[in-house]
Protein backbone atom coordinates (compact mmCIF):
# COMPACT_ATOMS: atom_id res chain seq x y z
CA UNK A 1 0.00 0.00 0.00
CA UNK A 2 1.25 3.80 -0.62
CA UNK A 3 -0.06 6.86 0.43
CA UNK A 4 0.74 10.37 -0.08
CA UNK A 5 0.23 12.42 3.23
CA UNK A 6 1.92 16.00 3.42
CA UNK A 7 5.03 16.20 5.64
CA UNK A 8 3.91 17.41 9.17
CA UNK A 9 0.34 15.91 9.20
CA UNK A 10 -0.77 15.28 12.68
CA UNK A 11 -3.42 12.59 14.29
CA UNK A 12 -3.44 10.49 10.97
CA UNK A 13 -5.40 7.57 11.12
CA UNK A 14 -5.14 4.82 7.97
CA UNK A 15 -6.87 1.88 7.49
CA UNK A 16 -5.15 -0.67 6.21
CA UNK A 17 -5.98 -4.04 5.35
CA UNK A 18 -4.53 -7.89 6.90
CA UNK A 19 -4.41 -11.02 4.90
CA UNK A 20 -5.13 -13.79 6.45
CA UNK A 21 -1.56 -16.40 5.47
CA UNK A 22 -3.57 -19.62 6.45
CA UNK A 23 -5.87 -18.98 3.57
CA UNK A 24 -6.03 -19.19 -0.17
CA UNK A 25 -8.98 -17.26 -0.96
CA UNK A 26 -7.54 -13.85 -0.16
CA UNK A 27 -9.74 -13.44 3.21
CA UNK A 28 -8.97 -10.97 5.35
CA UNK A 29 -7.35 -11.81 9.28
CA UNK A 30 -10.18 -10.89 11.68
CA UNK A 31 -10.18 -10.22 15.72
CA UNK A 32 -6.57 -8.49 16.15
CA UNK A 33 -6.32 -6.32 18.66
CA UNK A 34 -3.04 -3.75 19.87
CA UNK A 35 -2.54 -6.88 22.19
CA UNK A 36 -2.66 -9.85 19.94
CA UNK A 37 0.78 -12.06 20.69
CA UNK A 38 4.20 -11.11 18.74
CA UNK A 39 2.44 -8.54 16.70
CA UNK A 40 4.66 -5.71 16.02
CA UNK A 41 4.70 -2.64 14.36
CA UNK A 42 8.37 -0.69 12.84
CA UNK A 43 9.11 2.23 10.92
CA UNK A 44 11.80 3.93 8.72
CA UNK A 45 12.40 7.17 7.46
CA UNK A 46 14.64 8.54 4.70
CA UNK A 47 16.43 10.60 7.41
CA UNK A 48 17.30 7.67 9.85
CA UNK A 49 20.62 7.06 8.48
CA UNK A 50 22.06 4.10 9.52
CA UNK A 51 20.06 2.73 12.24
CA UNK A 52 17.60 0.16 12.70
CA UNK A 53 13.80 0.26 12.34
CA UNK A 54 12.28 2.21 15.18
CA UNK A 55 9.67 0.11 16.75
CA UNK A 56 5.95 1.51 17.13
CA UNK A 57 4.14 0.78 20.83
CA UNK A 58 0.46 -0.61 19.91
CA UNK A 59 -2.23 0.95 21.79
CA UNK A 60 -5.55 0.89 21.86
CA UNK A 61 -7.77 3.23 20.28
CA UNK A 62 -11.69 4.27 19.50
CA UNK A 63 -12.54 3.92 16.00
CA UNK A 64 -12.39 7.33 14.08
CA UNK A 65 -10.16 8.43 16.91
CA UNK A 66 -6.79 8.97 16.54
CA UNK A 67 -4.11 7.86 19.12
CA UNK A 68 -0.38 7.06 18.75
CA UNK A 69 0.56 3.73 17.75
CA UNK A 70 -3.24 3.26 17.92
CA UNK A 71 -4.47 0.22 16.39
CA UNK A 72 -8.67 -1.24 16.23
CA UNK A 73 -10.74 -4.07 14.35
CA UNK A 74 -12.94 -2.00 11.71
CA UNK A 75 -15.88 -4.47 11.95
CA UNK A 76 -14.80 -8.20 11.97
CA UNK A 77 -18.02 -9.24 10.38
CA UNK A 78 -18.76 -6.88 7.27
CA UNK A 79 -15.23 -6.12 6.76
CA UNK A 80 -12.42 -8.56 8.61
CA UNK A 81 -9.35 -7.95 7.93
CA UNK A 82 -9.56 -3.86 7.91
CA UNK A 83 -7.71 -2.46 10.64
CA UNK A 84 -7.43 1.42 11.57
CA UNK A 85 -4.04 2.62 12.95
CA UNK A 86 -3.40 6.03 14.39
CA UNK A 87 0.02 6.70 12.96
CA UNK A 88 2.81 7.91 15.34
CA UNK A 89 3.13 12.37 14.58
CA UNK A 90 6.74 11.26 14.77
CA UNK A 91 6.57 9.33 10.97
CA UNK A 92 5.03 12.33 9.12
CA UNK A 93 7.00 14.86 10.63
CA UNK A 94 8.87 17.53 8.25
CA UNK A 95 12.13 16.40 7.24
CA UNK A 96 11.97 12.99 5.11
CA UNK A 97 10.38 12.39 1.56
CA UNK A 98 8.88 9.27 2.84
CA UNK A 99 8.39 6.47 5.36
CA UNK A 100 7.93 2.78 5.27
CA UNK A 101 6.03 1.01 7.63
CA UNK A 102 5.30 -2.58 8.40
CA UNK A 103 3.31 -4.52 10.64
CA UNK A 104 3.82 -8.20 10.90
CA UNK A 105 3.98 -11.14 13.80
CA UNK A 106 0.63 -12.27 14.67
CA UNK A 107 -0.70 -16.15 13.70
CA UNK A 108 -1.63 -16.61 10.20
CA UNK A 109 -0.91 -12.63 9.82
CA UNK A 110 0.67 -11.86 6.13
CA UNK A 111 2.88 -8.62 6.72
CA UNK A 112 1.46 -5.74 5.60
CA UNK A 113 4.58 -3.04 4.39
CA UNK A 114 2.93 0.90 3.76
CA UNK A 115 5.18 3.03 1.83
CA UNK A 116 4.00 6.91 2.52
CA UNK A 117 5.29 9.63 0.25
CA UNK A 118 5.99 12.33 2.12
CA UNK A 119 7.28 15.31 -0.22
CA UNK A 120 4.70 17.30 -0.86
CA UNK A 121 6.34 20.11 1.23
CA UNK A 122 8.59 22.20 -1.35
CA UNK A 123 7.29 23.07 -4.25
CA UNK A 124 9.47 26.55 -4.81
CA UNK A 125 9.28 26.83 -1.10
CA UNK A 126 5.16 25.92 -1.67
CA UNK A 127 3.27 22.47 -0.71
CA UNK A 128 1.57 20.96 -3.26
CA UNK A 129 -2.17 22.23 -1.92
CA UNK A 130 -0.43 26.28 -1.59
CA UNK A 131 1.25 25.71 -4.90
CA UNK A 132 -2.36 24.90 -6.17
CA UNK A 133 -3.82 27.98 -4.87
CA UNK A 134 -1.91 30.27 -6.57
CA UNK A 135 -2.06 28.69 -9.74
CA UNK A 136 -5.79 28.69 -10.18
CA UNK A 137 -5.89 32.62 -8.58
CA UNK A 138 -3.17 33.02 -11.99
CA UNK A 139 -5.56 30.88 -14.26
CA UNK A 140 -8.77 32.23 -12.61
CA UNK A 141 -8.41 34.75 -10.39
CA UNK A 142 -9.56 38.64 -10.14
CA UNK A 143 -6.78 40.98 -11.84
CA UNK A 144 -6.57 44.52 -10.77
CA UNK A 145 -3.44 46.74 -11.61
CA UNK A 146 -3.06 45.72 -15.12
CA UNK A 147 -1.92 49.02 -16.52
CA UNK A 148 -0.22 49.96 -13.90
CA UNK A 149 3.87 48.91 -12.09
CA UNK A 150 2.13 46.89 -9.69
CA UNK A 151 -0.31 43.61 -10.38
CA UNK A 152 -2.68 42.02 -7.98
CA UNK A 153 -4.33 38.58 -8.90
CA UNK A 154 -6.81 37.38 -6.36
CA UNK A 155 -8.05 34.27 -5.24
CA UNK A 156 -11.13 33.00 -6.32
CA UNK A 157 -13.54 33.90 -3.36
CA UNK A 158 -12.13 37.34 -3.87
CA UNK A 159 -10.66 37.26 -0.07
CA UNK A 160 -6.62 37.85 -0.47
CA UNK A 161 -4.27 39.07 -3.07
CA UNK A 162 -2.11 35.14 -4.09
CA UNK A 163 0.09 36.81 -6.87
CA UNK A 164 1.77 40.37 -6.26
CA UNK A 165 3.61 41.06 -9.59
CA UNK A 166 6.01 44.27 -9.91
CA UNK A 167 6.16 45.17 -13.67
CA UNK A 168 8.01 47.65 -15.54
CA UNK A 169 6.77 50.00 -18.15
CA UNK A 170 7.04 47.35 -20.85
CA UNK A 171 4.66 45.06 -18.36
CA UNK A 172 7.94 42.83 -18.06
CA UNK A 173 7.71 41.42 -14.24
CA UNK A 174 10.93 42.62 -11.74
CA UNK A 175 9.56 40.81 -8.67
CA UNK A 176 6.89 38.55 -7.92
CA UNK A 177 5.46 37.55 -4.40
CA UNK A 178 2.76 34.44 -3.68
CA UNK A 179 0.75 33.77 -1.14
CA UNK A 180 -0.51 30.36 -0.62
CA UNK A 181 -1.81 30.13 2.62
Amino acid sequence: MKLDIEPGTTSKRIGIFMLDSSKTDGSGLAALTFASGSLTWHYWREDHGNVAATSVTLATMTRGTWATGGFIEKDATNMPGLYELGVPDAVLAKGAKWAIMVLKGAANMAPVTIELQLSQEDIDGLTLVEAQRVILAGMAGKLSGALTTNVKVRDIPDTKNRINATVDLAGNRTAVTVDGS
